[in-house]
C-alpha cells in the first residue's frame, strides 16, 4: 500500500531500468521540459495515475528515499501545480534518479470501474531496499 506522505515517481513500467544504478528512471518529456522531476505524495498518486496514465498498461509507483536523493545533490520542493493549486513534490538539481534512492517499486493496475489500485511490489527487483 502507498504511504500517504511518502514520495513517489509515477512512470510507465517500460521507463524503469533496475540495471542502471546511476539513472534507473527514464524521465517524461514533461520532466525534461520543466527542468525538474514531478512526483506525487502517496495520497495523490491514484489521481495522478488517473489523469496521466489511463490506458497506459501497468504504471509503476517508485517509492523514493529523500535522504538518499539529497546525498546525491537533489533538492525537494513542494510547490503548487498552478497558482492556488494543490501542492506537489518536485525534485531539482539533477535529471537522474539513482537506484540507491529507490526503496520499493509498486505495480498499479486499473480496476474494472476505472479506479486504480496497487497490485503489489515488483518481485523481479532483488536489489531494491525494503
Amino acid at each position: 500500500m502507498l504511504t500517504p506522505n511518502s514520495f513517489y515517481k509515477l512512470i510507465p513500467e517500460s521507463d524503469f531500468d533496475a540495471a542502471n544504478i546511476t539513472d534507473c528512471v527514464r524521465l517524461s518529456p514533461l520532466d525534461l521540459q520543466s527542468g525538474f522531476m514531478h512526483l506525487s505524495f502517496g495520497r495523490q498518486a491514484m489521481n495522478t495515475v488517473q489523469n496521466f496514465f489511463k490506458g497506459a498498461g501497468t504504471p509503476l509507483a517508485i517509492a523514493l528515499d529523500m535522504a538518499e536523493l539529497q546525498h546525491h545533490g537533489i533538492t525537494l520542493r513542494v510547490e503548487s501545480n498552478k497558482p492556488g493549486g494543490e501542492q506537489y513534490p518536485h525534485l531539482y538539481g539533477t535529471q537522474k534518479i539513482p537506484l540507491a534512492a529507490v526503496t520499493k517499486v509498486w505495480h498499479l493496475v486499473e480496476q474494472v470501474d476505472g479506479s486504480w489500485g496497487v497490485s503489489g511490489t515488483s518481485p523481479h527487483l532483488p536489489c531494491i531496499k525494503n
